[in-house]
Formats: structure tokens, sequence, C-alpha cells
């Protein structure tokens, strides 16, 4: 994954899926996130994500905070440091940050199955981000959304496939039993399905 391919002066990338961790699992910030899958451009901006998760502090986790005021299915407001330096929202973060020669974060949040997903932009200039940079970012999350989404619906229409298979197999299997006890002691299917029920439940099987 290379956004700085895309957006031209950029030093780097990361993204990652999250999940909300804590009481009720609320995606409101309070309760937490933990990271399902993560993905960097550099190993620099990779180092940079184990210190903000080590942490619990740092652009990206705040981007997700702001998903509860958010539209329903549309990115929170980006979460912008212009200059690392300066800020001291994140302390261990920024001085992680300044030391790899990043001066500046760009970090936008939108809801995705199971919780959120989260693109952070890395600049080495400070102020250097613009609003062309949140356009592309904002398409790009909203692609891999959209493609996350898809793969879940699959996922889903796949498992009830299995599962009715199995219970076609099952049903299979119970009517060549109802025939062969009205084979064996005469009734009707009805009074065979309900010896089996019977037997299933005194044998707890």
């Amino acid at each position: 994954f290379r956004f700085d391919h895309v957006v031209t002066d950029r030093c780097g990338a990361s993204v990652a899926l999250w999940r909300p961790a804590g009481p009720g699992g609320c995606p409101d910030g309070s309760a937490g996130w933990e990271p399902e899958v993560r993905a960097a451009s550099l190993p620099d901006t990779a180092r940079l994500d184990d210190v903000e998760l080590g942490g619990g502090l740092g652009p990206a986790l705040s981007a997700l905070g702001g998903l509860a005021g958010a539209t329903p299915g549309r990115p929170a407001e980006p979460v912008d440091s212009a200059d690392l330096i300066t800020d001291l929202r994140w302390p261990a973060y920024s001085g992680a940050a300044v030391t790899a020669g990043v001066r500046a974060v760009r970090a936008i949040a939108r809801p995705a199955p199971p919780g959120g997903l989260t693109l952070t932009l890395y600049a080495v200039r400070a102020g250097s981000f613009t609003p062309d940079d949140t356009a592309v970012a904002v398409l790009v999350l909203t692609q891999t959304a959209t493609a996350l989404r898809n793969a879940e619906r699959y996922d889903a229409a796949r498992r009830d496939a299995h599962q009715l298979s199995e219970a076609l197999r099952g049903r299979a299997v119970i009517e060549q039993a109802k025939g062969v006890l009205v084979g064996l002691r005469g009734g009707d299917p009805e009074e065979a399905f309900a010896e089996l029920r019977r037997r299933s439940q005194a044998q707890n099987v």
C-alpha cells in the first residue's frame, strides 16, 4: 500500500482496520480501540503506529474518537498536526515522529466493519498537507470500506449457503430414518418423526 505514490511530496502512510474494545464495544472513542489489521508504506511509519498503540495517544486514535459525532457512513473530521514539534497533544508520539523525520500528520477515520478504518498521512515538512490530500484520502477510505463491506457480505452468504447445505443433508437423513421406522413398525411419517424426536431428546443426540 503506497499512498505516498498517489499524493506527491509525502513521506508515507499507514492504514488500519479497528474494532471497538471495552465495555459495550461502542465506537465512541471512550471504550478504546484494538487494531484488526494494520499496514504501513514504510518501516518508520509502522514504528510510529506501534508508538501510538503503546501509548494510547496519537492521530489515528484521535480520529477514531471523532466517529461518534460523524454523519453515519461518512468520514469523521480529519485530525491534523501541522507541526509535531509544537503540537503537545501526543508527547510520546510526536517525539518519535520528529526523531524519524516526520513533521506533520493527517489522520482520517470512517466507519467500516468491524468498527472503524483509519488512514494516516505523514509529511517531512511542517504544514504541507492540503485539502486535495484529504479528498484523495477520503476516496481511498471509501473504496476500502466498500471492499470490506462486500467481503463481509460474501462471507455471510457463504456461511448461509454452508448452513443450508448442512441442514438439507440432515433433513435427508431424517427422512430416511422415518422411512425405515414406517417400514419396520407401520404407522405414518408423523408418528415416525415423533418417535425420532422422543429418542433424540432421551439420548441427547
